[in-house]
């Protein structure tokens, strides 16, 4: 709840802000890049996950330890990632390794 409370005051926040400031200089001082056309490979696409408070918090202090945002450091942990599994140099995750540890376990005790 106090998530969605944050977010609408956030919203409201930047409504009152857009609303009452003249940002047309910010505008103009920007670059313009159209989307339309680009290659998939080239183009972005937004994805939500849910991590453990721990986990992310430790991404976080990782990022800025290295000077980025906490988005920036987990696309390139990421894309990281896909390159070594596509390149065959994949580690098996810790999770796939449990999952075989536990029904060898079973296996055993039936």
């Amino acid at each position: 709840m106090t998530m969605t409370r944050n977010r609408d005051r956030d919203s409201l926040a930047a409504a009152e802000h857009y609303q009452t400031q003249d940002v047309s200089g910010e505008l103009e001082a920007g670059t313009w890049q159209r989307h339309e056309g680009k290659q998939p490979a080239e183009a972005m696409s937004g994805f939500n996950t849910r991590l453990p408070t721990a986990v992310l918090n430790d991404a976080r202090a990782m990022a800025r330890a290295r000077g980025m945002t906490t988005g920036a450091w987990i696309r390139e942990v990421v894309e990281a990632a896909v390159s070594k599994q596509k390149a065959g140099e994949d580690l098996v995750p810790m999770s796939v390794l449990l999952a075989a540890a536990e029904e060898y376990h079973q296996r055993r005790a039936s």
